[in-house]
């Protein structure tokens, strides 16, 4: 699994035409082969956005950098007041429901 987060602050001027661009790319990426999610986020009271996907490999995720689909999420980045922040987070395990079962009986002995 990889996770995908980019934080963008964008001035006050161009946020619509941001929120526009992110509502326009995100449609498109929901049906994309190996999405597993995806959000954008727009702060209320500032002026950061945020982009969160998780993709089933590190194939998925790199045909979708490469996609015209993410044009839009350059075009955002081109607005920001300073360098966006871009983070790329592989995943080597993942543990759920039964894993929290354990910690939390192991905890209470």
């Amino acid at each position: 699994m990889v996770f995908f987060k980019l934080q963008v602050k964008v001035p006050f001027a161009k946020r619509a035409e941001a929120v526009e661009l992110f509502n326009t790319f995100i449609g498109p990426v929901l049906v994309m082969p190996g999405l597993i999610g995806a959000g954008f986020y727009d702060e209320v009271e500032g002026d950061e956005m945020v982009l969160m996907e998780e993709w089933r490999s590190q194939k998925d995720m790199e045909r979708h950098l490469c996609s015209e689909e993410f044009k839009n999420v350059l075009a955002v980045m081109d607005f920001a007041e300073e360098q966006p922040e871009i983070h790329f987070h592989t995943v080597s395990s993942t543990r759920g429901l039964e894993w929290l079962k354990q910690l939390r009986l192991s905890a209470t002995r």
